[in-house]
């Protein structure tokens, strides 16, 4: 008996459940309606239109799939929506629109967009456009128009990785910059391709050889056949480029050089980093009078015995307390086998002490320091008679110490110039040589 019992009350919640799922069932049916008060009467695909289902319309991988719908109201309905949805099993493609209200005998045109990636999955994808809407019941009214997408290759590289060495795209002047370019093949075979790396601002370019790159169906057939590579180039940035920012533009050339596919970089370049027998500076006076409320003038003076021209700066450190300083020019750029000279102007407050003040000169090329200099300011009341004189004596030997200093200097080029111009020697890099 009491089995009997069990067994009852389990052929009881076996029916429950059967009728719960039916009514279930039942429900999602009865919110269901295909019979809508709208139909879509026409589709534009890309410019073409279509008034009937089931065609097929065949694009390429990263193409543009851009829908116009054409909707019929045969009545008034309230929050249409119209939604495209392209079937992919990786990627979720759908396009809808805003909810509009539709009168009777209004016609409607709804413009969707669906991107296709550029690694789609070749082949035929289901495209299903439903018109739709939730009656006051909230059921569901729509109508749908189905077609077909083929999915082809495309004629198409593409750049999916690019690093850079230094990596935060900062280098000197003098040094090598190395750039590692990937590049994929997202269509059919491609011959000789060609990865270019230039700054054209500098005039500098490198390029890879002449390579080929297949399709992913062969690659994924024979595993020798690359549809995707690495290429790695390289760039010398001469010693004297002036510092500042620099764009680097990576370019594949394909298709027997009329497709192009760029990206651009910004680099910033710091001055040439030059050594003390390429750049001679020196200063005319390290030690000078300043009476308060006034100024001097500290004049530094540049040779240039590199190969290229160098850019300088000037930085003036421990002043601030007592006085002021500015450098005219601002940037100097000696050219080779050149000078310059560039002047230091010296202001001491009209509140400065009287008293001797050590100040700092750096002299830069890029973010490199060549040289640097301890200077002294000596603050004064004023100029007396016995002051002029030491004043002038001062001058006279400044102005002694200087004229050595030209005379040396004019030897100098002088001979570095005839030495050049006897010397046959090879160079040790040739112009445009690539680095690796």
């Amino acid at each position: 008996m009491k089995g009997y019992k069990i067994m009852t009350a389990m052929l009881l919640v076996l029916v429950i459940l059967l009728g719960f799922a039916g009514t279930t069932i039942a429900n999602s049916v009865e919110n269901t309606d295909k019979s809508a008060n709208y139909s879509i009467e026409e589709v534009s695909i890309n410019g073409f239109d279509f008034d009937e289902e089931d065609f097929v319309f065949t694009l390429e991988r990263g193409d543009t799939l851009e829908l116009e719908v054409l909707l019929k109201a045969d009545g008034a309905v309230e929050d249409v929506r119209i939604e495209a949805t392209l079937e992919d099993s990786e990627y979720d493609l759908e396009s809808k629109t805003s909810k509009f209200d539709v009168v009777e005998n209004g016609y409607y045109v709804k413009t969707l967009t669906i991107e296709l990636p550029e690694d789609l999955e070749v082949g035929n994808h289901s495209l299903d456009i439903e018109a739709y809407n939730y009656d006051s019941n909230n059921k569901r009214e729509y109508t749908l128009f189905r077609a077909t997408i083929n999915v082809e290759l495309s004629n198409t590289l593409e750049i999916y990785d690019l690093v850079f060495t230094p990596r935060d795209l900062n280098v000197e002047a003098g040094e090598i910059m190395f750039a590692s370019v990937g590049v994929r093949n997202l269509g059919d075979l491609q011959d000789d391709v060609r990865v270019y790396m230039s700054i054209p601002e500098l005039n500098l370019e490198d390029y890879t050889t002449l390579f080929d790159l297949y399709s992913e169906e062969d690659y994924n057939n024979d595993s020798d056949d690359d549809y995707k590579v690495h290429k790695d180039l390289a760039m010398l940035i001469p010693s004297g480029t002036q510092a500042g920012e620099y764009d680097v533009v990576i370019e594949v050339v394909y298709d027997d050089g009329d497709e192009v596919v760029t990206e651009t970089e910004t680099i910033v370049i710091g001055g040439a980093a030059a050594t003390t027998d390429d750049a001679i500076v020196s200063i005319d006076v390290e030690s000078q009078n300043i009476v308060r409320g006034s100024g001097a003038v500290y004049r530094l003076l540049f040779a240039n015995l590199d190969s290229g021209a160098i850019t300088y700066t000037v930085e003036v450190e421990d002043i601030s307390a007592w006085g002021t300083a500015r450098a005219d020019p601002l940037t100097l750029t000696v050219s080779s086998d050149d000078s310059g000279e560039m002047f230091i102007y010296v202001y001491a407050n009209e509140d400065a002490s009287y008293e001797s003040n050590e100040f700092t000169v750096k002299v830069l090329s890029g973010s490199s320091v060549v040289k640097e200099f301890s200077l002294t300011a000596n603050v004064i009341e004023s100029v007396n008679t016995s002051g002029l004189d030491d004043v002038r004596v001062g001058l006279e030997i400044g102005f002694a110490v200087l004229l050595v200093i030209l005379v040396i200097l004019g030897i100098v080029l002088m001979a570095k110039k005839l030495g050049k111009g006897n010397d046959g020697e090879e160079p040790l890099i040739e112009e445009g040589q690539s680095y690796y």
